[in-house]
Parts: structure tokens; C-alpha cells; sequence
């Protein structure tokens, strides 16, 4: 798939999340942690991928192994979930992680009231 791709299906995505927050009553301008998670091919590439999205601001979680036996891990920061915000940030995540060998699988976060 190619970057384009997965930022439409991405932006699609976002849409569905910022209107089921809006649903349960949630400022989705209200700033809050939202988790982003991703997975890398590249191990060599992993540092410097943590370097800059710890330069970014962002906070490196837990490692994981995914199914198909990628490795990958959670980052986070505070941010807003506005369809205009959220669309930008993850396209730069999804540009970010493909210069790094890496593949951004999505975002969460908690309802605020």
C-alpha cells in the first residue's frame, strides 16, 4: 500500500473516531494523551526514529511484537483531537515512520467531558 493510501485510509479512520468521541459528549478540543502506535522492519532505523519523536516532545511506551512478528512500540503526547489536528499529525506520523522503515498503525486516546 502505498503512503497515500494509508493516509486516506487513515483520514477515514480519524473520522469515525473524532465523530464517535463527539457522539459521547467529548470536546475533542480539550487537549488530552492520545497514544499512537507503530510497528518498524528496520531495527537499525528504530533509534533514530525514537530520537526524533522524543525531540518532538513524545513519550516512548512499551515494545511489543505483532502477529506477524514485527516489532513495534507506543508513543504519546498531548494533543487535540480535532479532524483538522488529528488528519494533520498523522499524516506527518505516517510520512515519519516511512522515511524510518517503520508503519504507523493508529492512534487512541480516552473520552473527556
Amino acid at each position: 500500500m502505498t503512503t497515500k493510501e494509508l493516509e486516506h485510509l487513515q483520514m477515514l479512520e480519524n473520522e469515525k473516531v473524532c465523530e464517535a468521541l463527539k457522539a459521547s459528549g467529548d470536546d475533542i478540543a480539550v487537549a488530552r494523551k492520545i497514544v499512537h502506535t507503530l510497528e518498524f522492519i528496520s531495527e537499525y532505523k528504530r533509534r533514530d526514529l525514537v530520537e526524533e519523536l522524543e525531540e518532538l516532545g513524545y513519550g516512548i511506551n512499551e515494545d511489543f511484537t505483532t502477529a506477524k512478528g514485527y516489532n513495534g512500540f507506543t508513543f504519546e503526547k498531548d494533543d487535540n483531537v480535532t479532524k483538522e489536528n488529528i488528519d494533520t499529525l498523522t499524516q506527518f506520523l505516517i510520512a515519519l515512520c516511512d522515511e524510518h522503515d517503520a508503519k504507523y498503525q493508529g492512534w487512541s486516546t480516552s473520552i473527556t467531558s
